[in-house]
């Protein structure tokens, strides 16, 4: 991946953010992604976002990233990712995932 696309990418990233914090569409994306995606492929998504939002939350290597950091990681990652299954997810449904999961963590610790 070129240095440009991936600030492309990180850009994208950060002005959907934006737009989820003013809109609040973070909270369960799932019948938005079913649009245009099947079951199985809105399943895959979200577990593989989970398993990297939790990664980048929990391992010691990026305790010390700041969370925008984290998050720019995290589209890099995902992006790759759902490549390598074939899927193509747009930078916000990305984002969208991503913000989903951060909830679904932040719940869960605070239980």
């Amino acid at each position: 991946m070129e240095l440009e696309t991936v600030v492309r990418f990180i850009a994208l990233a950060l002005v959907a953010g934006l737009g989820l914090l003013f809109f609040g569409l973070a909270r369960n994306i799932t019948s938005y992604l079913s649009l245009r995606f099947t079951a199985q492929e809105i399943e895959i998504a979200k577990e593989t976002t989970m398993m990297v939002v939790s990664t980048l939350k929990q391992s010691p290597l990026y305790e010390n990233l700041n969370p925008e950091k984290k998050k720019e990681l995290a589209v890099i990652w995902l992006v790759e990712q759902f490549h390598n299954y074939g899927l193509t997810f747009s930078v916000e449904d990305i984002d969208k995932l991503i913000e989903e999961a951060v909830s679904i963590i932040k719940e869960a610790h605070n239980d």
